[in-house]
């Protein structure tokens, strides 16, 4: 049996947590976009209207499974597979796999909530959608079966898991960007004040 795809939910293991990508989107991120707004844009908005365009540019979209729209496969393939004298040979099986649609920010599938474990899924992340599954002997198909069905509950977890914090930074984010935007206002005034002063 091989167990397709890469580790996913994984990289704050070894680099930045979902928390980490979430302070740097909430702070050096929104500073970037705000710094992008030109002088005629931020004039031309009412304080509300250019709040809610801000919040609504760096709010994260949670990730979210299309169940009914999977996709599930069956086709033969050769693979290396280790028999009962724990010998490395080459054999005949399926490779058994489920591509799962999905909305939501693709870069959430590489980010470690604050709980996990050690045993986190596996997948291969497509444009839109994830495939999960296993190279099986064909006699075993029911094993990647169940492991297919485990994995979609062991996602589904770890989106659950994400989900509070995402809402939590989301729900944050007016009382982030307000300042970040009032300062903005500021120095384009003061731009506009020197322009009178030298004309």
């Amino acid at each position: 049996m091989a167990v397709l795809g890469e580790l996913l939910f994984v990289r704050g293991m070894q680099g930045p947590s979902l928390d980490d990508a979430l302070r740097h989107h909430g702070g050096t991120f929104v500073h970037q976009l705000v710094d992008k707004l030109g002088p005629a844009e931020i004039a031309g908005m009412a304080d509300d209207a250019l709040l809610e365009k801000v919040v609504a540019e760096v709010a994260i979209e949670s990730l979210a499974l299309d169940l009914a729209a999977a996709k599930p496969s069956a086709t033969e393939v050769q693979f290396e597979h280790v028999n009962a004298w724990r010998e490395r040979v080459r054999v005949s099986g399926l490779r058994i796999t489920k591509t799962i649609p999905f909305s939501g920010d693709p870069q959430l599938w590489q980010l470690t909530p604050s709980t996990f474990d050690l045993n986190p899924p596996r997948g291969t992340i497509r444009g839109n959608a994830v495939v999960i599954g296993m190279d099986v002997p064909t006699e075993q198909n029911q094993q990647a079966v169940d492991y297919i069905n485990e994995t979609v509950s062991k996602i589904q977890t770890y989106i659950e898991r994400q989900k509070p914090q995402i809402d939590t930074f989301n729900a944050s984010l007016a009382a982030k960007v307000q300042p970040v935007l009032q300062a903005r206002r500021q120095r384009l005034g003061a731009a506009a004040d020197v322009l009178k002063k030298l004309s």
